[in-house]
């Protein structure tokens, strides 16, 4: 699988900065060509908590991860699954640099703040 436009599309309703990250984080998934791992990425809070969603409710974005080739980059599971915490370090100074940092809501999620 490669780079799919439609499963990394932004959502609406997210605040300017989050927006701006999500289009820096589509720029890394394309020069990176990762897939999305057949589902829909991003979710914007108010899409997350209409999903019935307990977690990250309060959080600048939501990104799903599960089977994509990004989730080494957001998840300490797979990290670690990879055999190596690199991608996920490299993600928390991507995010650090931008103003934000993450909190795993799940294996297969995680939820983005603003610092």
């Amino acid at each position: 699988m490669s780079f799919d436009k439609v499963n990394w599309a932004i959502p609406t309703g997210l605040s300017r900065k989050a927006r701006k990250l999500a289009h820096a984080i589509v720029k890394l998934a394309k020069k990176r060509d990762w897939s999305s791992g057949g589902q829909k990425v991003f979710w914007s809070p108010k899409e997350w908590k209409n999903k019935g969603e307990p977690y990250g409710c309060g959080s600048e974005l939501i990104i799903l991860h599960e089977g994509g080739d990004h989730a080494p980059f957001f998840s300490l599971d797979y990290s670690s699954y990879a055999g190596s915490y690199d991608q996920y370090d490299e993600q928390s100074k991507f995010l650090e640099a931008q103003g934000f940092w993450i909190e795993g809501l799940y294996t297969w999620s995680s939820a983005i703040y603003e610092s």
